[in-house]
């Protein structure tokens, strides 16, 4: 029951990081800061459009999106721990969850 919730817990964490990255992205489209390179007009532009600014929301997502498999992946191994037929599989599905969930 403990891991459940811890689990629950962590897939809240999870929400706000996604919110977090929507709220950036969106910040990142339409703050206007710096000129477009001469080639491509000179004209004022996004820092969407920036470089570092793209890595740094590139990583975000991929963060938020690593974080939500690692969620996914241990609700399966939660649900194998409690309803899979062999006692075996149960088992070492429940020891891959609690590697998962820290209880400390």
């Amino acid at each position: 029951m403990m891991n459940e919730a811890r689990h629950k817990v962590g897939i809240q964490g999870i929400g706000v990081a996604e919110r977090a990255c929507q709220h950036a992205f969106a910040y990142a489209l339409e703050r206007r800061q710096g000129r477009a390179p001469k080639t491509r007009g000179g004209a004022e532009c996004s820092i969407s459009d920036h470089l570092d600014v793209r890595r740094m929301l590139l990583s975000m997502r991929a963060r938020t999106d690593t974080l939500r498999a690692l969620a996914l992946y241990c609700a399966a191994e939660l649900d194998a721990a409690r309803h899979a037929e062999s006692s075996d599989v149960r088992q070492a599905a429940q020891a891959r969850a609690d590697i998962l969930i820290p209880y400390h």
